[in-house]
């Protein structure tokens, strides 16, 4: 019989059929309407029926993407939430429940409650001599599920009470790989928080190490210090180039910029820290960071000795004069006029 003959013969000994493609080159897929219908599909090869007389290769499939049968664990998840309960499953999006939970089953979870397939307390299946099993424990304590068996087609999984998680990405650069391998192998060795998982991604171009990925997660609102190795600091750059003539605009004198000969591009240099006591050491690293691109700039022959600071950009103890150049004793004589008793000067930013 040839595969056309049998994709036929399948579709007319079904209940209800619905046809669709596949994303492998298959001559025919159908989606079945109830548990029976797998039975008819999944016949033995000693029988006469179907795949089974006919000898066709084929492949199960639960849930992968939204037009075929089964869930994928978006769903799931998404079913429990208003509940305020969880099941041991995938940790990414996207993914079908079946094979997923078939295969064992890792989880953010697993070290608190074991593998997916741990937690099952019974399935469904549909057996090729059209017999349909509910498999528990205790009906069927060496009985295992498993794809070779049949297709299972219900899943009855046990839940847990499920919080706020806290969790994301971390981002590397190659250059501090070693670092953070040190740091999945300290947690790896040191850490028995069973809410505590990382998972550690190194990304490689041709050969070599073009990042790294650190997803982390704690299944609490937040995680104990340290248990994630100490953050790494932001880093940015930000270079913002205007046109010459930026500061033509108006002749209005302005405290900032002191001078307007010239027009100048923005560079913001951004570090961001979560650590209290790094604040010293993140500051002096602000301050050593943009002397040492002012100098940079010198060096290869632009005209920024006497280049103003920028007030919003620049970090606290920046001197008034930096900014404001000789605007200084004119904007102190403002001041002293103005808030004769320094109220203003109770408040934060530059004072005069």
């Amino acid at each position: 019989m040839s595969l056309t003959e049998t994709c036929k013969e399948i579709a007319a000994s079904l209940s209800s059929a619905h046809q669709s493609s596949s994303s492998q080159i298959a001559k025919c897929s159908f989606e079945p309407g109830t548990f029976l219908d797998v039975g008819i599909a999944v016949i033995c090869f000693c029988t006469l029926q179907i795949l089974g007389k006919t000898r066709t290769p084929f492949a199960a499939k639960g849930g992968g993407h939204a037009s075929n049968p089964g869930l994928v664990w978006d769903d799931v998840y998404a079913a429990l939430e208003p509940y305020g309960v969880n099941v041991v499953g995938i940790r990414v999006p996207g993914v079908g429940v079946a094979c997923f939970t078939l295969g064992g089953g890792y989880s953010w979870l697993s070290n608190q409650y074991g593998l997916t397939i741990d937690t099952m307390q019974s399935f469904e299946l549909a057996i090729p001599n059209d017999t349909v099993l509910n498999v528990t424990a205790a009906s069927d304590p060496e009985f295992e599920a498993h794809q070779n068996y049949g297709i299972v087609t219900r899943f009855t999984l046990k839940t847990f009470s499920q919080s706020q998680v806290w969790g994301g990405i971390i981002i590397y650069s190659a250059k501090v790989s070693d670092l953070v391998s040190q740091v999945a192998a300290n947690f790896a060795a040191n850490i028995t928080d069973p809410k505590a998982q990382i998972i550690t991604t190194y990304n490689h171009i041709l050969g070599v190490v073009s990042g790294v990925l650190n997803f982390i997660f704690y299944d609490g609102p937040s995680p104990p210090g340290g248990i994630f190795g100490h953050p790494s600091p932001l880093i940015a750059y930000d270079v913002e180039p205007f046109i010459p003539s930026i500061y033509s605009h108006s002749t209005t004198p302005s405290a900032y910029p002191p001078s307007r000969d010239r027009g100048l591009l923005l560079l913001d240099i951004y570090f961001a820290w979560t650590s209290l006591t790094s604040d010293g050491i993140m500051q002096q690293a602000v301050r050593d960071s943009a002397a040492h691109l002012r100098q940079l700039a010198i060096t290869e022959g632009q005209d920024i000795a006497d280049a103003a600071s920028y007030g919003n950009y620049a970090i606290f103890d920046t001197l008034l004069s930096n900014i404001y150049g000789e605007n200084v004793p004119r904007l102190q004589a403002i001041k002293t006029a103005v808030d004769p008793t320094n109220v203003m000067g109770l408040a934060g930013g530059f004072k005069f």
